[in-house]
């Protein structure tokens, strides 16, 4: 599926799956919200989102990116060109792979336009990169005049793979933040900023294998002695059901599955 110029599409309880292309392609102005929906199993990524020095906006919510892959980088979601926005908000990126950097999640920007993620309630885990000194979860890369704005909230990063850092590579020259506690179980190479109260946790998560656990899409299950179970104290974000759309119940957990 292709959207290009300033068209805005909602794709809504739908599989995108086994194409020779990317799942979704938004460009140049464009919008489109991913909503209790799978993108799985497609060949050149599962999201692309080109700014081409103008907007392309990508909203993600309650939804999951499995098991795409890319020769080139950016296995669940890349941002090319920048100017690109995206938001990831109570959905799973697992298992995605590229041949090149950032398995889960590829954030670039140019020397003329930004790219920003904001990852909240989410689970980036089991993503790979098979370049020399890649990161297999989330990549932001610098374009050389403006840096990305990142932000993350009430999520794990964890499960990832590549040799060098796995689970992240947030580049100095743009703005990181972790907003509300998170985990991430191996630290960033540049560490992420933390915002008033925010804790950032790291080492094993203990998730369950993908699997379907009750709602519209597949999730990792939190396992008993998780150090993200009920390690979120903000009542705002305790307040939003999970992936699955079960209750959260303060203090909740990290990530896109809540323990019932």
């Amino acid at each position: 599926m292709q959207l290009v110029d300033k068209h805005r599409v909602v794709i809504e309880r739908s599989s995108i799956t086994g194409s020779a292309h990317a799942g979704v392609s938004v460009c140049c102005g464009g919008s489109v919200s991913i909503v209790d929906s799978t993108i799985s199993g497609n060949q050149a990524g599962g999201v692309l989102a080109a700014g081409n020095n103008s907007r392309a906006k990508v909203t993600v919510v309650g939804s999951t990116i499995s098991g795409n892959s890319t020769a080139g980088s950016g296995g669940g979601i890349r941002t090319a060109n920048g100017g690109a926005n995206l938001k990831v908000i109570r959905s799973t990126i697992s298992g995605n792979t590229a041949s090149g950097d950032g398995g889960g999640i590829y954030l670039n920007a140019n020397e003329f336009r930004r790219s920003t993620l904001r990852l909240e309630s989410s689970t980036v885990a089991g993503n790979s990169a098979a370049i020399s000194g890649g990161t297999g979860g989330i990549v932001s890369e610098f374009g050389g005049g403006t840096g990305n704005f990142v932000r993350i909230d009430n999520s794990i990063v964890a499960d990832n793979l590549s040799d060098a850092a796995p689970d992240c590579r947030l580049e100095a020259g743009g703005l990181s933040t972790v907003g509300t506690t998170s985990l991430i179980e191996t630290p960033c190479p540049e560490p992420p900023t933390l915002s008033g109260g925010a804790a950032l946790l790291s080492g094993d998560p203990v998730l369950a294998p993908l699997a379907d656990n009750g709602g519209p899409t597949e999730t990792h299950a939190l396992l008993a002695g998780s150090p993200a179970l009920a390690a979120q104290t903000k009542g705002a974000l305790c307040k939003v059901p999970d992936q699955r759309g079960v209750t959260r119940i303060a203090p909740c957990d990290l990530g896109a599955y809540e323990l019932p």
